[in-house]
Formats: C-alpha cells, sequence, structure tokens
C-alpha cells in the first residue's frame, strides 16, 4: 500500500516538475510576470508538502530551500533573472534525481548542498 503512495507522489511530482520547466522557460521572455512567478512557487510548494507526506523527507528539505528563493521572487525582495531561473531548472533536474533514486533522509551530496547554499545566497539579491 505505502509503494502505491509512493508511486502516486511520483507521478503527481513529474508533472509538477515538467510544469515548473515550462514556467521557468515562459520566465525568461517576461521575468516580471507575477503570475508565472507564483505558479512557480506553488509547484515547488506543493512538492515539498507532499514529499514529507510520503516518505521523500530529503527532496522537501532540498525543496524548501528553493521555495525560500522563490518567496523573495514573489515578494520583490528578489528579481527574477537569468540566474534564479537556471538556478530553478538545475534544482528540478535535482529534486526529479532524488526522487527516482527514493532518497529519503540522509545528509546531502556536494552538488544539493552547493545548490542549496546558492539558494540562501541568492534569495537577498535584487
Amino acid at each position: 500500500m505505502i509503494d502505491k503512495f509512493k508511486e502516486a507522489f511520483r507521478e503527481e511530482a513529474y508533472e509538477l516538475l515538467a510544469q515548473l520547466e515550462t514556467i521557468l522557460l515562459e520566465l525568461e521572455s517576461a521575468p516580471e510576470d507575477a503570475e508565472l512567478v507564483n505558479a512557480a512557487f506553488r509547484a515547488i510548494h506543493t512538492i515539498k508538502g507532499s514529499a514529507g507526506m510520503f516518505g521523500f523527507e530529503k527532496p522537501g528539505r532540498f525543496a524548501h530551500d528553493l521555495e525560500n528563493l522563490l518567496d523573495a521572487c514573489r515578494s520583490g525582495k528578489r528579481a527574477v533573472d537569468k540566474t534564479v531561473i537556471d538556478l530553478t531548472l538545475r534544482a528540478r533536474d535535482k529534486i526529479r534525481s532524488m526522487i527516482e533514486s527514493d532518497e529519503s533522509g540522509g545528509p546531502f551530496d556536494a552538488e544539493a548542498q552547493a545548490m542549496i547554499q546558492e539558494f540562501r545566497d541568492r534569495k537577498s539579491v535584487v
């Protein structure tokens, strides 16, 4: 039964990650579009919330830091630019990889740690 729920989470997460990619590509031409920024935030927020419920604690923690960066963009504390878009696209791939490999807990690998630091460093740049 648990595997069924985990698989349902994976399917939803993959759909949200695909939507996120589309949103980010649209943001490249319209970085000030508040609706697009909100949609990107909601996709990551949903993944973060669902991940923990279904035993994907590590992707949830990773998504939390990305969510904070996107929230800074939503609130105007941080402009959406190529750096944010590229970082979020890389994070999208990392989240997918974590979900595919069924990573639930433990420490992040060096790539994930570096990305989390980038999320935090970029959060306050306007």
